[in-house]
């Protein structure tokens, strides 16, 4: 009995932990002004901006250096991640609002959330960004 316990135990845990591709789909921040959608290409993942809030003035700060608004759908904020059987690492994110560029980590605390963390030099001189899974159709962008 006590054996069929521990296997059924070893299955739950085998069960949930992370798969590299369940980064894949879309994802909404935090401040709900943003959608992106995380992707494969060459074993490493990515994310480009799929919708944005037209009203969020986040984004004056990247059209000052040069980046017109109509250019930010399908614009990349998260390049060149590797998964370690664990989370996303050895990535970078440009950061909307500064137009800035970071390391970065992103780890699924389940199947529908994550946190991706920015950082110079060490994670803990970083800043954390949360998002949670998007599976309604894309609003429309004005």
């Amino acid at each position: 009995m006590k054996t069929l316990l521990v296997i059924a135990l070893l299955g739950l845990m085998t069960g949930s932990a992370v798969k590299s591709d369940d980064l894949i789909g879309l994802w909404l921040d935090e401040s709900r002004k943003l959608i992106v959608e995380t992707y494969k290409a060459d074993n490493l993942y990515y994310a480009k901006i799929r919708w944005f809030d037209n009203e969020n003035k986040r984004i004056e700060k990247f059209s000052e250096k040069g980046l017109p608004k109509s250019k930010w759908i399908n614009y990349k904020v998260m390049e060149h991640f590797k998964f370690d059987g664990e989370k996303w690492k050895d990535g970078v994110i440009h950061q909307i609002k500064t137009g800035h560029t970071y390391d970065a980590t992103i780890h699924m605390k389940n199947k529908n959330f994550i946190v991706v963390r920015g950082y110079v030099l060490i994670t803990m001189l970083g800043e954390n960004v949360s998002f949670t899974r998007y599976t309604s159709t894309l609003p429309k962008q004005e």
